[in-house]
């Protein structure tokens, strides 16, 4: 199956657009369904299943680091016995663009010199959501990393693990990350 996985994912790279994300590994994709299948174990409501199963569909749509992240959050939460958070694309487009221009603008603060984004809930509206926090960072290389870092700092710390959240965004730009929540 693995061998049949490479093949197809090479056919895909010949006729994808240049700049289009490498199809993962297949140890890789197993493992991200392992992962996914012990996850939905834990998760005792049929309300919070379905919120994994959701996030699942809408992955492809996101960044792969940008998955890895929501993922690995909601794995933290689960294991923690709170609800995981449900993908919010409006979120998500609000913190990539907020990670671009901390980035281009040189800039690192929850405060934004860009006129309209001048805060999370400014971010949020501009692009049709709500928002109740934000997470920001710089330097980390992955998903995991940044998840990782965040879980070890006492005020983000307290932003991920908020049971009163029901959807997160999360957007990056080179090694800058912003995370919404909602």
């Amino acid at each position: 199956m693995g061998a049949n996985w490479e093949r197809v994912a090479a056919a895909v790279a010949k006729i994808a657009k240049p700049d289009a994300p490498a199809p993962p590994k297949f140890e890789d994709a197993l493992a991200d369904q392992e992962r996914l299948a012990a996850i939905i174990v834990l998760v005792k409501d049929e309300a919070g299943q379905k919120v994994l199963l959701a996030n699942e569909a809408l992955e492809p749509t996101l960044d792969p680091e940008e998955a890895r992240c929501i993922r690995d959050l909601n794995r933290m939460r689960v294991l923690l016995r709170l609800n995981p958070l449900k993908i919010d694309p409006g979120l998500g487009s609000a913190a990539r663009d907020h990670s671009t221009d901390m980035v281009k603008q040189k800039f690192f603060s929850h405060e934004s010199p860009v006129g309209g984004k001048r805060n999370f809930q400014d971010r949020a509206r501009k692009f049709g959501s709500t928002a109740n926090a934000e997470n920001i960072a710089q330097g980390q290389p992955t998903g995991v990393a940044v998840n990782l870092d965040w879980f070890h700092s006492p005020g983000h710390h307290v932003n991920m693990m908020n049971r009163h959240w029901s959807r997160v965004g999360v957007g990056r730009f080179e090694k800058t990350w912003t995370e919404m929540f909602g």
